[in-house]
């Protein structure tokens, strides 16, 4: 089997984790890889560059590839500090690779993450964790007037697309 491997980033309230989590029930075979499950709960380290969970996520994905139809990958996953990993994921999986960034303003987040009860995080937090625009060319975007489920059929189509 082949594995695709789908790559979720934005920022911080977004929407990649309801948008993945979604996926992952309706997709087939898929394993999920949250960036913050993986650094923040697994390994319990700060982001930043060269933080272990940088590694550990290339290598869960090499571990789900070809176990699984799809990988599902999401995070904020700065461009700056995971920009080489996602390079060599890119490469590896050439064609079975999407990526999807959630373009979505400072304003619109913030009304994101306050639908969410309970929260872990205060909108001073969000500030400060922000990252303009911070897509790669490859990204395909999500605009913040896209909801969910459209994402949902969107990426559902591209997949079937993709693997055929």
């Amino acid at each position: 089997m082949k594995s695709r491997l789908v790559v979720i980033r934005g920022n911080s309230g977004s929407g990649k984790t309801t948008l993945a989590k979604a996926l992952q029930l309706v997709l087939p075979n898929s394993i999920l890889l949250s960036q913050d499950v993986i650094r923040r709960e697994m390994l319990n380290v700060k982001d930043g560059p060269g933080n272990p969970a940088i590694r550990w996520i290339e290598e869960l994905v090499g571990l789900a590839d070809g176990r699984h139809a799809t990988i599902l990958l999401e995070g904020i996953l700065a461009q700056d500090w995971y920009g080489e990993m996602i390079d060599r994921l890119e490469r590896r999986f050439t064609s079975r690779y999407a990526a999807y960034y959630f373009d979505v303003s400072f304003e619109e987040t913030i009304r994101r993450h306050a639908m969410r009860q309970p929260t872990e995080f205060s909108e001073t937090d969000m500030k400060r964790w922000w990252i303009d625009r911070d897509h790669r060319p490859t990204d395909r975007l999500i605009a913040e007037d896209t909801s969910i489920e459209a994402m949902i059929q969107k990426i559902k189509q591209q997949q079937k697309g993709e693997s055929e």
